[in-house]
C-alpha cells in the first residue's frame, strides 16, 4: 500500500515525534528550493536537508515542529521531506558520518552503548536514536564531540526515513527496534569539552 511522506509524518507524532517539512530533491539530487540562484545549474549546500517554510504553520523550522495532524496535513506540500525536533520528542540523536563510524564503534566497545534504534543517512552516516533520560533537562546540539560525530537534541533538526536527500535515501536499519537510554557518557557530550553549536538539519 502506498504511503506518502505525509503519511509517515503522522505515523511519527503518533508516536509523540514532533515534526516539520523539509525541501525535498528531484530526481537528479537538486534541491527544490533552487538553491543559490548566482549558479546555473543553482546550488544548494544542503539539498533535501533544511526546512521548507511555511509562514501559518511552520515559521520557524524546527522549532515549529508539532505533533497536530490538522497542522500536518495543512502545511505538508507534495513530496516534502521528513524533518524531526528530536528535544520536545524526548530523544537524543547521535548523528555520525560516514567517516565517523569507526570511532562510533570504537567509542561504543569501550564504554558501553545498548543496541537501539538506528537510521543509515543519505551520505552513508549513522543515526542512533536515544531516549532522554528521566529527570534530564535541556540538551544542547552540540557539533564536533567527536570526530565526525555530533549529538542533535534541542538546538537542531535532523532529516527522518524515507526521506530523500541530495546524497540519497534515508533508510531504517530496523524500525521496529527499541529506544534505549542515552548513555551518560553522550550526555556529558565529550566530557565537559566546549563546543559549537549547529541549528541546521542534516
Amino acid at each position: 500500500m502506498y504511503r506518502s511522506l505525509c503519511d509517515f509524518s503522522l505515523g511519527y507524532a503518533r508516536k509523540g515525534w514532533h515534526v516539520y517539512p523539509v525541501w525535498s530533491v528531484d530526481e537528479a539530487g537538486v534541491c527544490w528550493c533552487k538553491g543559490d540562484k548566482r549558479h546555473v545549474p543553482p546550488l544548494c549546500p544542503h539539498a533535501g536537508k533544511h526546512p521548507l517554510p511555511s509562514r501559518d504553520l511552520f515559521p520557524s523550522g524546527y522549532r515549529s515542529a508539532t505533533v497536530d495532524p490538522h497542522a500536518i496535513r495543512r502545511g505538508w506540500k507534495g513530496t516534502a521531506n521528513i524533518g524531526l525536533h528530536p528535544g520536545p520528542s524526548g530523544l537524543i540523536v547521535v548523528d555520525v558520518e560516514a567517516y565517523g563510524l569507526a570511532e562510533w564503534d570504537r567509542l561504543a566497545a569501550v564504554r558501553g552503548q545498548s543496541p537501539t534504534l538506528t537510521a543509515i543517512t543519505g551520505g552513508g552516516g549513522r543515526h542512533l536514536f536515544f531516549r532522554k533520560p528521566e529527570g534530564v533537562g535541556r540538551v544542547p546540539s552540540p557539533v564536533g564531540c567527536w570526530p565526525g560525530i555530533d549529538i542533535r537534541a534541542d538546538d537542531s533538526g535532523l532529516v527522518l526515513p524515507p526521506s530523500v536527500s541530495g546524497k540519497g535515501a534515508y533508510l531504517w536499519v530496523d524500525s521496529e527496534a527499541p529506544i534505549a537510554v542515552c548513555p551518560q557518557w553522550v550526555l556529558v557530550q565529550g566530557h565537559g569539552r566546549s563546543f559549537s553549536v549547529r541549528f541546521g538539519c542534516e
